[in-house]
């Protein structure tokens, strides 16, 4: 499953008209993320593993993820009161479907619940057998089947010509988002690999739906090859906490640490410092090896300057050298702007807006930021219980 994850944020940001030219490009760019791919394997998980019907688990992380760019029949199926299938010859049942492969040990059960996962939605024979087929190349490569027993299987069972080499499939792709257009040249860019990272690499070159080309080809090459540990430590700093505890594998130790001033460091009706500051903050210096920063308005234009002289009023002498090595941040209009999203991180404030709080949750973070009630003890616990949930 974590293969699919992989290739589907690899895969993001070279969807449709951003096709790459070679196979020699940036794997994480700024702007990747996870999109319905991610969301809908982990739906399938979830619903495997907490024994919920596939349609009421599908739902429950949609509404968690909205805006994840699900395909217009799919968003017909969301949007509606009676969730009936609608005769789909589309991709998303092959690209959710990788939980299927790992947590099912025979052949009869594998296409049996890969048959069932599909059919919520894509009841065509096409949408089927594309998640049947997905299904069985990920059980046989973790049971060490080889690539030539996977393609002479897959050939003989499905009819997919998986014949022509990568660089023949490479020159002649055109974007298709239909199961037979996608599902084996997803499953010919793990043939023709050499490892993990190469079949992902392949899988994006193609171009057109690259997103879910590249989760396919990575669901598979996983229970192959194994686990890329690199990139998914890589991978799994884009997604959300509630994916990661779902997947038993939550963020490292926490990375950052983001502090306001105003109600934070000082009492905002009589301004002066925390009772509680000098423990505080030697937790919170302690927990995040130093990773300390500003996230106030008084130093949103990556200065401190002001602040430092006024909080030197202020503060006790010692916890004042403390604060001098806090980092700045720059935003403009939301403090999230200055937030790493894709690291660990805990934010610690007393008020913020709305908007604020809408952007940690497109982000799966909002149980990452801190309010913060003059209440020692239970911000030392947070700060002791997070440590420990990340390590």
């Amino acid at each position: 499953m974590k293969g699919a994850i992989i290739g589907d944020i690899i895969g993001s940001t070279h969807e449709f008209w951003h096709k790459v030219t070679t196979k020699d490009f940036e794997l994480f760019p700024i702007k990747s993320t996870f999109t319905d791919d991610t969301v809908l394997t982990i739906a399938v998980y979830d619903a495997l593993k907490n024994n919920i019907p596939y349609d009421k688990a599908f739902m429950k992380w949609i509404e968690k993820y909205p805006n994840r760019g699900y395909g217009g029949m799919f968003w017909g199926w969301i949007t509606s009161k009676e969730k009936k299938p609608y005769g789909s010859k589309g991709n998303g049942a092959g690209m959710r479907v990788s939980a299927i492969g790992w947590l099912f040990d025979t052949e009869e059960d594998v296409l049996r619940e890969a048959r069932r996962s599909a059919e919520i939605t894509h009841d065509h024979v096409e949408g089927i057998e594309s998640a049947q087929a997905v299904a069985m190349c990920i059980y046989m490569a973790r049971n060490k089947r080889s690539k030539e027993d996977i393609r002479e299987y897959i050939e003989g069972k499905f009819k997919y010509n998986l014949s022509k080499p990568f660089r023949e499939v490479w020159d002649n792709y055109k974007r298709s988002e239909l199961a037979i257009d996608t599902i084996p040249y997803s499953i010919q860019c793990f043939l023709d690999s050499n490892s993990f990272e190469d079949s992902i690499r392949n899988a994006v070159a193609l171009g057109g739906d690259a997103d879910t080309l590249a989760a396919i080809t990575g669901s598979i090459s996983e229970a192959y090859y194994g686990l890329d540990e690199n990139l998914w430590n890589q991978a799994k700093r884009y997604l959300p906490d509630d994916m990661l505890e779902l997947l038993g594998d939550p963020n490292d130790q926490i990375e950052r640490i983001y502090l306001d001033i105003d109600g934070v460091l000082l009492d905002t009706k009589e301004y002066k410092q925390m009772p509680y500051l000098k423990e505080f903050l030697n937790k919170v210096f302690d927990i995040s090896k130093g990773e300390v920063y500003w996230l106030s308005t008084h130093t949103k234009h990556g200065e401190n300057d002001i602040a430092l002289y006024h909080l030197e009023e202020e503060l006790d002498k010692d916890i004042f050298e403390m604060i001098k090595s806090i980092k700045n941040t720059k935003w403009n209009t939301l403090k999230t702007e200055g937030i790493d999203m894709k690291s660990s991180f805990l934010w610690f404030d007393d008020v913020i807006f709305q908007s604020e709080y809408r952007v940690l949750e497109s982000y799966g973070r909002e149980n990452r930021l801190i309010k913060v009630e003059n209440n020692l003890d239970e911000m030392i616990d947070y700060l002791v219980e997070n440590n420990n949930q990340t390590k």
